[in-house]
């Protein structure tokens, strides 16, 4: 029992702590083109990329809440909360690509091929962790693992716009340290707490390790290349025939 009520107490450090690291990275990332550029005046290259931006941006906001919320023992609201969590949740992952697809046809400051990737790859593994999060819901431990490690998934557009070169024109090392220091932190709590690592804490290191060789090594492949150009040729077609 004793060992229970500790974990609890480092828990209600530890999580918090992992979501104002995430806090950190969005306002260092996206204060000067949208949260200081007063959000909804921003200007943004579209209607769309605006939808965007409210969706995840807020969504870290809504995860800190709702961590907050469960440290602080106000359960009956933070699983209300996880209702509209689910909804937002979902039209992140109906967004997100659309968003990424029509930056391919943004000239000159559309995305890359890599960016594409990273992109597409980041949705699909918070599509895939927040799923089993939910899913998870009633097993505490590892449902604010799930949850922590989906927030931390789509970290990485933040993070590519800090204003700092070594990130900017520095070696990929740096952006895939920064962009893993989440999980590494929760592989090391684990070990920390309760001298092993748990299996969800595996699955998400994993699955954010794929995000990265997605975004890193895709783009040098012919075959995405091309794939890319002609997802971008279909969506410049699609708009001139509309």
């Amino acid at each position: 029992m004793a060992s229970i009520i500790s974990q609890q107490r480092t828990d209600r450090l530890f999580f918090p702590l992992i979501a104002l690291l995430l806090v950190v990275y969005v306002l260092l990332g996206f204060w000067p083109s949208y949260i200081g550029a007063g959000l909804v005046f921003a200007k943004l290259p579209s209607a769309l990329v605006h939808i965007h931006a409210v969706l995840y941006v807020g969504w870290i906001a809504l995860f800190t809440t709702q961590i907050a919320l469960v440290e602080t023992r106000h359960v009956g609201t933070h699983r209300q909360l996880g209702v509209v969590l689910g909804v937002w949740a979902a039209a992140m992952v109906l967004v997100g690509p659309a968003t990424a697809i029509m930056a391919l046809r943004r000239e000159p400051h559309g995305i890359s091929a890599a960016g594409f990737a990273g992109d597409l790859a980041q949705t699909i593994a918070f599509a895939i962790l927040i799923t089993a999060g939910f899913a998870r819901r009633r097993r505490s431990h590892e449902h604010k693992r799930l949850m922590t490690l989906a927030s931390a998934a789509i970290i990485g557009p933040a993070l590519a716009r800090w204003p700092f070169d070594f990130i900017q024109n520095g070696p990929p090392f740096a952006l895939a340290f920064f962009y893993l220091l989440q999980p590494l932190l929760l592989f090391a709590y684990d070990l920390a707490t309760e001298r092993r690592v748990q299996r969800v804490t595996w699955f998400g290191l994993v699955v954010m390790l794929l995000v990265l060789l997605c975004f890193l090594a895709l783009p040098a492949w012919q075959g995405w290349q091309l794939f890319t150009a002609w997802v971008a040729h279909l969506s410049l077609s699609c708009r001139d025939a509309y």
